[in-house]
């Protein structure tokens, strides 16, 4: 294992993604590869897993959901006669590994830090809430900066909401545990069980932990774990750039990395 804390070089692609913009890199490889990549996307406010083969449509797959997106294992399955990255959560990978039941060296499986996914009934509460058809969510518009990101919804006549991610009611039942699903208060793979061979997600505390490394643009946490992983890291150093760190430190501020969320105790 090897841990980094990593940004792309491309400071639009930061400011579209949710942190460091790691994720569009290792994509933008494989794609140039005429390969395909699989993440999770908006269509129109509902999410899925879809399949990209063009970088035009890469920015779909940028930003978090903060919802389950289903995904079609079997249509992975049926790509894997060329390049594939797979994107999601650990418990995605998990169970695409699974699903799979043996390793494929031209499929690189990215996962994130993950929190644990909100229930899509939650979500669609959420959404019917307002009294206007949504067109576009960010979770985490970076509009104020990576540390004070905002909900920010476009409405199909045009008009928009955007309010701070921690005033947020949505968001705020996400970050005290009260809308996830069942399975995410002991989630089997934790503890990088989820076979991946890259993970990422934000990195939290890099003001205090990297503070030579910190803007607030954002910035990746990226965690190594097989040298099919490495391999495909060294491929966009390019594109990149990265120090070395420890996982001890990206421990300091992202406890979600080893532990399952907690259910709230009834008051």
């Amino acid at each position: 294992m090897k841990v980094y804390a990593g940004k792309n070089k491309d400071d639009n692609i930061r400011i579209q993604s949710s942190s460091g913009g790691i994720f569009t890199a290792l994509a933008e490889s494989v794609l140039l590869e005429n390969g395909v990549v699989f993440g999770s996307a908006y269509e129109e406010a509902d999410v899925k897993h879809i399949k990209i083969d063009n970088i035009n449509e890469l920015h779909r797959l940028r930003g978090s959901k903060y919802v389950y997106s289903p995904c079609n294992l079997q249509e992975v399955k049926d790509n894997l006669d060329k390049k594939v990255l797979f994107s999601g959560t650990p418990c995605q990978v998990m169970g695409l590994k699974s699903f799979l039941g043996k390793e494929y060296d031209n499929l690189l499986c990215v996962d994130v830090i993950c929190h644990g996914t909100p229930k899509v009934s939650e979500y669609k509460k959420y959404i019917n809430s307002f009294d206007k058809k949504i067109t576009k969510i960010n979770f985490r518009d970076k509009s104020d900066g990576w540390s004070k990101s905002n909900i920010h919804i476009t409405f199909e006549d045009g008009t928009e909401y955007k309010e701070p991610s921690v005033n947020n009611k949505y968001m705020i039942k996400f970050l005290n545990d009260d809308i996830l699903r069942e399975c995410c208060y002991k989630c089997p793979a934790k503890e990088f069980n989820s076979g991946s061979d890259i993970t990422i997600g934000d990195y939290w505390g890099i003001q205090w932990i990297h503070p030579e490394f910190h803007d607030e643009k954002g910035c990746s946490a990226v965690i190594v774990k097989t040298e099919k992983g490495q391999r495909a890291l060294n491929e966009i150093t390019n594109k990149i750039d990265i120090i070395d760190s420890t996982i001890e430190k990206v421990l300091q501020c992202n406890t979600m990395l080893t532990k399952s969320s907690e259910r709230k105790k009834a008051s």
